[in-house]
């Protein structure tokens, strides 16, 4: 499949080249999860710097569980608190929103009364989709609901792509980065809870970044047989 990248990747021997790739692809998600928050000017601008940071280091936490960890609410909440880790003003854990709509956005937020039972119950339409339907139309039913129930203080966004990226991942599958290019569309379809057309959205992103993370290999093997 087009999306499933070489598995001989994920290797001990092979722990240089994955540290440089997390940090290129996160860095990436992270300048675009900056860029749709109108409230940042600059994604660039160095004093963004520590979410880069933290968003690096919660992928590599996912990246190292073991297998056979499945994806549970404590993993999501555990990733949450480490992607807000260096901002000392944001609460750890789930917290219930008192905002109607996402953060600089006219998406709503569905009203909840408690939502720990919100997200348990994505979870459990989550991995029933896992079992009846294509992997992307999945991810994509578990994404829009991370973003639009809006269960963190802050960093749901960036939460919500890291978990994305690393259940894509742990099963061979290249991440979908989300470019400026599809932003627009990416946007409308998790306002309309479109899953059919953002799963396809994901899939070809996935597809994109394959290609990347495959020809980046190729260099990386090319080189250490130059040193060899």
């Amino acid at each position: 499949m087009e999306y499933k990248f070489n598995r001989d990747i994920i290797n001990e021997e092979n722990s240089d080249f994955l540290k440089e790739y997390f940090t290129y692809f996160i860095s990436r998600e992270t300048h675009s999860a900056l860029m749709l928050d109108h409230n940042v000017d600059d994604p660039d601008d160095p004093k963004y710097g520590y979410m880069y940071t933290d968003n690096i280091k919660a992928f590599n936490n996912l990246f190292n569980l073991p297998t056979e960890r499945k994806l549970d609410l404590p993993l999501i909440v555990d990733t949450a608190n480490q992607v807000n880790k260096s901002n000392q003003y944001i609460s750890d854990g789930i917290k219930a929103n008192s905002r109607k709509t996402i953060l600089d956005s006219d998406i709503p937020i569905p009203t909840s009364s408690n939502p720990v039972d919100d997200a348990q119950g994505l979870l459990e339409t989550y991995n029933e989709a896992l079992q009846e339907e294509d992997i992307f139309v999945a991810e994509a039913l578990l994404h829009i609901g991370l973003i639009r129930y809006q269960l963190f203080e802050d960093g749901n966004h960036r939460t919500a792509n890291l978990i994305l990226d690393y259940n894509l991942m742990k099963r061979g599958i290249a991440p979908a980065v989300i470019t400026e290019k599809v932003r627009k569309k990416y946007l409308d379809y998790i306002n309309t809870t479109k899953v059919i057309e953002l799963a396809d959205l994901l899939k070809n992103q996935s597809i994109e970044e394959c290609k990347t993370l495959d020809g980046l290999y190729d260099a990386y093997k090319n080189e250490k047989r130059k040193v060899l």
